[in-house]
């Protein structure tokens, strides 16, 4: 997973780094892992395995994984598995309009699952009869990524066929 990362030396900052990892050949800034030390002002790819980023996260060293960030929620699935909710899903959710809330009960009480390789896909109907009812899609990688077994966890979570959940997704299951 890891090839290459970025060690941006001293008063680089994170959007310098970024900028360099797309200018080096990185179509996306998730695609990049950014280290970030203190001495000068030089920025230079480094060859990083998994383990060695993972270390280096641990000891809060700077490194900016390649997909997702921290943990920021946990809860348990359906199935008794643990779904966790990472920095950057929980950003780009919120962008869809919703909450962890929602992406947590949908997962808890979907009534439409499929798995689709490593990742499970629910689906489930929010709403009311009153407020109306909107489709609620959650996909979560199972796949290993974290420390201590960890799985990589909720990738995405939206109301289908709009960009921008009702605000009554969140308020119907809060």
């Amino acid at each position: 997973m890891f090839n290459r990362a970025w060690k941006a030396i001293s008063k680089t900052t994170l959007a310098a780094a970024v900028c360099a990892a797309l200018l080096t050949g990185f179509s996306t800034p998730a695609q990049a892992s950014v280290v970030t030390t203190s001495t000068d002002d030089i920025v230079r790819p480094i060859d990083m395995t998994e383990e060695t980023a993972l270390s280096l996260a641990e000891e809060g060293s700077g490194v900016i994984t390649p997909y997702g960030g921290p943990v920021v929620e946990q809860w348990l699935d359906k199935n008794n598995e643990v779904v966790f909710l990472r920095r950057d899903a929980a950003y780009k959710i919120e962008a869809h309009g919703l909450t962890p809330k929602p992406v947590r009960v949908v997962t808890q009480w979907a009534n439409d699952v499929k798995q689709e390789g490593t990742s499970r896909v629910y689906r489930t109907q929010v709403g009311s009869p009153k407020a109306g009812w909107v489709m609620v899609r959650v996909v979560v990688d199972y796949r290993k990524y974290g420390p201590g077994g960890q799985t990589f966890g909720v990738v995405t979570a939206y109301c289908e066929g709009t960009q921008v959940c009702p605000a009554f997704v969140n308020s119907t299951v809060g």
